[in-house]
């Protein structure tokens, strides 16, 4: 798989990713929409999201991301994850789950084809020059 890094910094996918396959391995879950949606971009900032993004509403200590979560709609999140259900009459899918932060734990794993998987592991082990 190749990625790349676009003029904003962040990391692109070439190939969309389906829904259904973003969601893979999240437990206790409701979806409300397409689940064969194509997902283009993974957001937890409103402000960053691009047309075709899944968004991930997560609470903080000072912000909670569901009060964003308009924003991330008017700027093309085309999928919603979030720890509450939606208002009526929404138009865009919509994931329900327990914990968002976990939830988006496992959605990037999912996105970005689990990097994990490929890692290759070194140490470097003895008394001397390791700071160096």
């Amino acid at each position: 798989m190749t990625t790349a890094l676009n003029s904003s910094h962040r990391l692109l996918v070439p190939n969309p990713l389906s829904l259904g396959d973003l969601l893979e391995g999240l437990d206790d879950i409701a979806v409300r929409g397409d689940e064969e949606l194509s997902i283009l971009g993974l957001s937890y900032d409103s402000r960053r999201v691009s047309p075709g993004s899944a968004f991930v509403a997560i609470r903080g200590a000072a912000f909670d991301g569901h009060q964003f979560i308009q924003q991330a709609l008017a700027k093309g999140a085309v999928a919603i994850v979030a720890e509450q259900p939606p208002p009526p009459a929404t138009a865009a899918t919509w994931i329900e789950v327990r914990d968002s932060r976990v939830a988006l734990a496992k959605l990037a794993a999912n996105f970005y084809r689990q990097p994990t998987q490929s890692l290759q592991v070194i140490g470097i082990t003895g008394t001397n020059g390791k700071t160096t």
